[in-house]
């Protein structure tokens, strides 16, 4: 259970990082778009590192993965709302 949240918080912020680049890419705010890109890739690896270092993927982190992912897109998108 303890994989399912650790993914599931990673995948969440990932997420809403990744919502809130392609919003400030929309709105020419470059700054936010760099450091959200740097974000989204430090995060990207945190995922990839700790998927290749479980020999057996367990349930728990792809289903944290997909929960985190769906829960973000709706957060990245109210948070933006305010721009």
């Amino acid at each position: 259970m303890k994989d399912f949240f650790l993914m599931a918080a990673v995948q969440f912020t990932q997420y809403v990082v990744l919502t809130i680049n392609y919003r400030a890419i929309a709105h020419e705010q470059y700054l936010w778009a760099g450091g959200t890109a740097a974000l989204a890739s430090l995060l990207g690896y945190t995922i990839v590192r700790r998927i290749v270092k479980d020999e057996d993927i367990r349930y728990n982190v792809v289903a944290g993965l997909i929960t985190g992912g769906a829960l973000a897109d709706m957060a990245g998108i109210w948070l933006t709302r305010m721009w």
